[in-house]
């Protein structure tokens, strides 16, 4: 009993203009270029797609061809193989039915793996096995209940070959190629061969065409081909070349009033300025003259009516000195408003300091924010992160301090001012310390003077422990602090 096994030997090369190089090996043939045009006999529409054409229906001399089949698979030898008694078989076929008994499947004499040999006479013979073009043969689709028979003429001319698959012939194409080549040289015929089917280089959407008919595909009929235009030299698709020049600037184009010819970039500038056959108004409408005319005539106008035109100019003059003096009172007001807010908030400031990676910073102590002006006088805010002495560990001692190196000299200032420690999930449990001072601050004893005012106990350090999550410090371990300063005057002394 002989198996027969369908197998797909010969796959297909997609279509393209690369050449390629056949080399000779122990693989004769393991790929078969195909570019043919499949029809459905159902609808009248060709198109062209890709098809795996059996190499049996390439073959000129199917009956020498005979000589050449695989006893396992009865299709054309690949990679051929031979028993002592030179019965031949593909590589593949034999190997696999060795795997399950070591005899010939045709002599049953014993073989294995190792006395497996090539024949180099087959071999030859395979390259140089005539073969049609590819490109000879179209797919015809059928539907599933149609059945087509092979025919052959006695001079091998070809008319109709069937695929091994149901539904699937191929006939010969009366405009496709009539080369005849060997099996190692098809490959190079069928890189160059003007039959091949070809993908349009401007668009997918093009489809294919023949080699040899591309170059004349790009000149003539492809509507995805680029042309210049011929005004301003932008490249557009062919089939977009109308509707580009009606809105290409440098087209020509009309005047629709005097009919004088110029480019649509100036259409615009010539329609509302130079036109001569345009309607416009009055050289003096805005004083209050409503006549229109050509622009060829506005000069006539303009010295027939010079008098009238003067009257309407003294009266719109006067109307608009009135609504400007009207104008400036207004503005004045609202500046007069301005400069009273700016003094009222001149004599009070707001002031945030933001102490990043807290967690951090809190380890040196000492922290003091960036210096700052008010009421002419140098600041800056310090606090302690665990008290300023032994009587306030484990609180914030934070004080507003005046640089009196930069501070003017024989000057005392008086000011009230507020520092918050904000809460960030509640602004209403913020805490506050309100405090009212002139600086600079006289100690009890005269001749010492202090620079900073504030509280010693200003903050619990428990309130800023993050994982309480008191609010005071979130995720972002920052304290905020905001002061609010207010100033009540400044004294020189003697």
């Amino acid at each position: 009993t002989t198996t027969t096994t369908t197998t797909t030997l010969y796959t297909s090369l997609p279509t393209s203009t690369t050449t390629t190089t056949t080399t000779t090996t122990t693989t004769l043939y393991t790929s078969l270029p195909t570019s043919t045009t499949t029809t459905t006999t159902t609808t009248s529409t060709s198109t062209t797609e890709e098809a795996n054409i059996p190499i049996e229906i390439l073959i000129v001399d199917t009956e020498a061809s005979k000589e050449l089949q695989c006893g396992i698979c009865l299709q054309l030898l690949q990679r051929p193989r031979q028993c002592k008694n030179g019965h031949l078989f593909c590589q593949e076929c034999i190997e696999r039915c060795l795997m399950k008994n070591q005899v010939c499947p045709s002599c049953r004499c014993f073989l294995s793996f190792v006395e497996l040999g090539r024949s180099l006479f087959v071999e030859r013979h395979l390259r140089q096995l005539k073969l049609y073009c590819s490109n000879r043969f179209k797919q015809v689709i059928l539907p599933p209940t149609t059945t087509t028979t092979t025919t052959i003429n006695n001079n091998n001319n070809l008319t109709m070959r069937k695929k091994q698959e149901e539904g699937e012939t191929y006939e010969v194409d009366e405009r496709g190629c009539n080369e005849i080549c060997t099996l190692e040289s098809l490959m190079i015929h069928f890189s160059i061969c003007g039959y091949t089917m070809v993908q349009c280089k401007h668009s997918i959407k093009c489809g294919t065409y023949r080699r040899h008919d591309i170059e004349n595909h790009y000149k003539t009929t492809c509507a995805y081909r680029p042309v210049s235009c011929p005004h301003c030299l932008v490249d557009v698709l062919v089939d977009s070349l109308s509707e580009h020049e009606e809105v290409c600037l440098k087209a020509p184009v009309k005047c629709s009033t005097c009919f004088a010819s110029l480019l649509r970039f100036e259409l615009q500038e010539h329609e509302k300025e130079k036109c001569m056959m345009s309607l416009v108004s009055c050289p003096f409408s805005d004083s209050g003259c409503s006549k229109m005319m050509l622009r060829k005539d506005i000069n006539k106008h303009v010295t027939e009516n010079a008098i009238d035109h003067l009257i309407l100019m003294q009266c719109s003059f006067s109307s608009q000195i009135k609504n400007l003096t009207s104008e400036l009172k207004l503005k004045d007001e609202k500046i007069q408003a301005l400069e009273k807010a700016r003094d009222s908030k001149k004599h009070e400031a707001k002031i945030i300091w933001n102490v990043e990676n807290y967690s951090v910073a809190r380890k040196k102590n000492y922290l003091q924010s960036e210096k700052f002006q008010f009421a002419g006088f140098p600041w800056f805010i310090g606090f302690y992160t665990d008290g300023d002495n032994d009587d306030c560990r484990g609180y914030i001692s934070i004080y507003l301090f005046l640089d009196e190196k930069y501070a003017p000299k024989n000057k005392s200032v008086s000011i009230e001012f507020t520092i918050r420690f904000i809460n960030q999930k509640d602004p209403l449990l913020s805490i506050k310390k309100d405090f009212k001072i002139t600086f600079p601050i006289v100690a009890a004893d005269s001749s010492k003077r202090k620079s900073g005012w504030g509280d010693r106990r200003a903050l619990k350090n428990t309130h800023l422990d993050a994982t309480r999550n008191l609010g005071f410090i979130l995720d972002d371990d920052c304290l905020h602090v905001e002061l609010d300063l207010s100033l009540k005057h400044t004294q020189w002394l003697l």
